[in-house]
């Protein structure tokens, strides 16, 4: 991320700036758009999603926050909001007030930027499965709020608790007139805290905007290109939303044959072992698995957001989704989804898919073209 101006350096360290991380995007890995939801939960519209960039028009872009529990690859994030952060805090009380920036009731709980940060995985945690309400105070008029429009966001998360845990389980919902938490403290989640990694940045921030004045600037937002890359480099992120979940569901009492927010996967015979989905596999969900004479695809089921990506880019179309229905499925280990068995070359000596052949395909090439070579020069 680059700093073209004084007033840019500025807004990088402001207290709810939106951080990106290009090449965790799904669509980069694709190769192509597949995913939209950050741009779709945008209020604003304010974000666009492309191929090796996140397009973000800063002069719109309200950081609210609503695009990134959406984001299935953790590729977005707020530099001042952490769910495990939120549910530590949250751990700590008896009655769950949680107050967003614009609130001014005086009342005590935790601060975050705006109720849009918290999705349903955040609240069924925070709640303990429905054991208590998740109470929310903002401004009067939600909608008149310059960050987003949250008014509605309560009931759609209480439909889905009420999916997973039954409908008597205890909702997240917006505070009644007069309702308070009974310590008057406030823990916030909503800035900068002032550790060693942001001081320094800080102090760089400084640095640029005082030689600003030297380096001509360039046109353009804060938002970096950044290239497509190649298989075998690839990073991985746990998705922290979902890990929060992966982390405390065993705790929670889920409603039977409910659809739970985990996906199975499942490879047919079709898959050539040619790694593509382990390797782009943003969150580690698929990856590979090697034994004595055999390789593979492995898959865990907790760690996957269902971001679409391993079904949009198999060339053999083998891999489909599975619905999840109960929390032991979703707790199966780590397992073998698809292996082949392997031979070895007898021209190279280098390992590969086992078939009637005794060379292995690239040495097949060189074989052909050999071939076609002598051919041309009549041998």
């Amino acid at each position: 991320m680059k700093a073209a101006s004084r007033d840019q350096a500025s807004d990088m360290f402001r207290a709810s700036y939106l951080l990106d991380q290009p090449d965790l995007c799904v669509n980069s890995r694709a190769r192509r758009v597949i995913c939209t939801a950050c741009e779709k939960a945008c209020p604003v519209r304010a974000i666009k999603p492309g191929i090796g960039v996140i397009e973000l028009n800063e002069a719109d872009c309200t950081t609210c926050g609503a695009c990134v529990p959406v984001c299935p690859s953790a590729a977005l994030r707020l530099s001042v909001f952490d769910p495990a952060s939120f549910l530590e805090a949250a751990a700590q009380m008896d009655e769950l007030h949680v107050h967003c920036s614009e609130s001014r009731d005086g009342g005590g709980g935790i601060v975050i930027p705006c109720h849009l940060v918290i999705d349903a995985r955040l609240a069924a945690v925070a709640t303990k499965g429905g054991q208590r309400d998740l109470i929310l105070h903002g401004r009067p008029l939600c909608q008149e709020c310059s960050r987003a429009d949250a008014k509605n966001h309560a009931s759609a998360i209480s439909q889905v608790l009420k999916r997973w845990f039954g409908d008597g389980c205890r909702v997240m919902r917006w505070s009644r007139p007069g309702e308070e938490a009974q310590s008057k403290g406030s823990q916030h989640l909503d800035q900068v805290q002032a550790n060693r990694r942001n001081f320094l940045r800080l102090a760089g921030a400084r640095a640029v905007s005082n030689i600003s004045w030297l380096v001509p600037a360039a046109a353009g937002n804060l938002i970096e290109e950044a290239g497509i890359f190649v298989p075998g480099e690839f990073k991985r992120r746990v998705d922290p939303y979902q890990q929060t979940l992966a982390e405390n569901g065993n705790a929670l009492t889920w409603k039977e044959n409910a659809l739970l927010p985990f996906m199975a996967r499942r490879i047919s015979d079709a898959c050539t072992q040619c790694g593509i989905c382990a390797e782009r596999c943003p969150t580690g969900a698929l990856g590979h698995a090697h034994g004595p004479g055999w390789k593979g695809i492995d898959y865990e089921v907790l760690a996957c957001t269902n971001c679409g990506l391993c079904t949009a880019i198999c060339p053999e179309g083998a891999i489909s989704a599975n619905a999840v229905t109960n929390w032991e499925m979703a707790t199966e280990l780590r397992h073998v989804l698809a292996r082949c068995e392997l031979g070895r070359c007898e021209r190279c000596g280098q390992p590969f898919r086992a078939t009637e052949e005794a060379i292995c395909p690239a040495c097949s090439n060189e074989v052909d073209v050999d071939t076609a070579w002598m051919a041309m020069l009549g041998g």
